[in-house]
């Protein structure tokens, strides 16, 4: 590990992270804070910790404050600490703190992927994640997702630092940063499991996977006693329910006499969800017109979600199916970019098959354009990466951290909604992957460097065989 730590970094990372820092403040200048409908829950959590020091939130159906929310607590407490420290201009604070966040993700990813194929991929990873449209457009705004594509990058890192030198030490490091990350946002509350099996494979020993699993398992468990203890939630969030539903909403249909007479509650849950076209709009409406607590009409959507799932499999595969895809190719950021820069219109966000027969064809390249590199690197170099990492043998390891990563991160959204927001938390992991095969074909991409080989890793690699305990090849 401590080799991977020293590594000097890329020349020109240094020019590479102040152009960063000054394309991110000008796009803050020209256009301001973004903020969205989703960043008034994160405001409501921020004025409780500074006004009651206690995160909660407002509830939509009863009006009061709630303990329990839909979203997790440390982005409102960063919120909370631009607002106390910049007052009245707090959005601007938290914009341009976001835009520094997202420029140290522009330096972890040019360290990761130089650790991965070389110090030049490195450079050339990190600024394309520089002027990726989604690293631009939400690293100015009022959500998390800036943050936890650092926090996500981080861990990512720190899990490579593991593979490095697999002991205890790092694996407790690895643990903390994803406890960090499930603190920004909840996807990351499972990714404890499939990342401490693999600290498993690498160490083969108890002790180390304890110490790995300590720092998520503490924290997300505190955090769960605490929802219990003032909510009677036995989770992180209370949004599980409306987040599986939504993509699946119209399949939702009204309920029969049967069901009427099986479970009277779940049927009037059923026909209320069944009028309506957006999942928040159901659940808050449920709860209004039912009576029903956030936790209870929570477990109640997830058996309505789970309903639809067993009855319509097909239909249901075919939305997750539908909603990978916009995953990875998604090109929302470069459509909202465009219409707040003056070059388009709001047409630009319109459904690609109306924009076709109409005739407008600007927003039309535009939105099949910008899905072109997307379609490079992330479905074809980054799947290409991840095979050659795997037939090395000693690099199979870091193959399945990167690419276990982006699938864990990936099937988790297909559940609930696919878009570039999402998404981003993993661009860098993807570029990283992507550089490898790049490293193979254009010779000036190669490092100079002679621990550095073609195919990639092999600081990583070499670095895990001074490791006497674990000198073997992985099989």
């Amino acid at each position: 590990m401590g080799r991977l730590l020293a590594d000097p970094w890329p020349r020109g990372t240094g020019v590479l992270l102040a152009a960063a820092a000054v394309l991110r403040l000008a796009l803050l200048v020209w256009i301001g804070p973004i903020v969205y409908s989703d960043t008034a829950q994160y405001l409501e959590g921020a004025r409780s910790i500074l006004t009651q020091g206690t995160f909660s939130v407002v509830d939509r159906a009863s009006g009061l404050p709630s303990p329990i929310s839909g979203r997790m607590p440390l982005y409102s407490a960063w919120i909370a600490l631009c607002m106390a420290l910049a007052g009245e201009a707090y959005a601007w604070a938290v914009a341009a703190s976001g835009a520094a966040v997202s420029v140290a993700t522009v330096a972890l990813t040019v360290r990761l992927a130089a650790w991965v194929a070389g110090a030049r991929a490195g450079l050339v990873a990190g600024a394309i994640f520089a002027v990726m449209p989604t690293s631009l457009e939400y690293g100015i705004s009022l959500l998390p997702d800036a943050a936890f594509a650092f926090a996500m990058t981080l861990s990512v890192a720190a899990g490579f630092l593991f593979l490095a030198a697999p002991g205890a030490a790092p694996a407790a490091s690895w643990g903390g940063t994803v406890a960090l990350g499930a603190f920004v946002k909840p996807i990351l509350k499972f990714y404890w499991l499939p990342a401490g099996a693999l600290v498993f494979w690498r160490a083969r020993r108890a002790p180390i996977v304890l110490a790995f699993c300590c720092a998520p398992v503490l924290a997300l468990s505190l955090w769960m006693g605490r929802n219990w203890a003032l909510g009677g939630h036995a989770g992180l969030d209370a949004y599980r329910g409306v987040n599986l539903i939504w993509p699946h909403i119209d399949l939702v249909l009204a309920s029969t006499d049967e069901e009427r007479r099986q479970d009277a509650l779940l049927a009037r849950v059923r026909d209320i969800v069944a009028r309506h076209t957006n999942g928040s709009d159901a659940f808050n409406e449920t709860r209004r017109l039912l009576g029903l607590s956030m936790p209870e009409a929570d477990r109640l959507f997830t058996r309505l979600a789970l309903e639809v799932f067993q009855r319509q499999p097909l239909r249901a595969a075919a939305r997750m199916g539908k909603n990978a895809f916009r995953f990875f190719l998604s090109p929302a950021a470069v459509q909202y970019l465009a219409m707040r820069s003056g070059l388009a219109g709001s047409e630009m966000g319109e459904p690609l098959a109306d924009l076709v027969r109409s005739g407008r064809w600007f927003p039309v390249a535009v939105n099949l354009g910008a899905r072109v590199p997307l379609v490079v690197l992330f479905l074809v170099l980054a799947p290409w990466g991840a095979g050659l990492l795997w037939w090395q043998a000693r690099a199979r390891p870091a193959a399945v951290l990167l690419a276990g990563t982006v699938l864990y991160h990936a099937a988790l959204c297909a559940l609930v909604d696919g878009n570039d927001r999402y998404r981003m938390a993993v661009e860098p992991v993807m570029l990283a992957l992507a550089m490898v095969p790049l490293a193979r074909w254009l010779r000036w991409l190669a490092s100079e460097s002679p621990e550095i080989d073609a195919v990639g890793l092999s600081a990583a690699v070499e670095a895990s065989a001074d490791v006497a305990d674990h000198a073997a090849p992985v099989a």
